[in-house]
């Protein structure tokens, strides 16, 4: 997979594992995949080339696992993961 993370991930019913890693996905993080409640507890974006701010993910309150290595992402990851 190439490119930006498609925002339609969001509209995924109930999804509690989200594994993007190993693509040549470029862009931010969507807004609305960090605004997810409830369900999300994996989300791999390991190895991509994703850029940007991580600053907003405590919003994530169900997430345990999120690998990030390997993008050009800043800011600092909550304690809690």
């Amino acid at each position: 997979m190439q490119g930006n993370i498609p925002e339609t991930i969001c509209n995924v019913p109930n999804l509690k594992v989200l594994d993007l890693s190993n693509n040549s996905l470029t862009g931010t993080i969507p807004k609305c995949l960090i605004a997810m409640n409830g369900t999300l507890s994996i989300l791999d974006l390991g190895r991509n080339k994703l850029s940007g701010t991580i600053d907003f993910l405590p919003g994530l309150g169900s997430l345990r696992t999120l690998p990030v290595n390997c993008n050009s992402l800043q800011g600092k990851l909550p304690k809690f993961l």
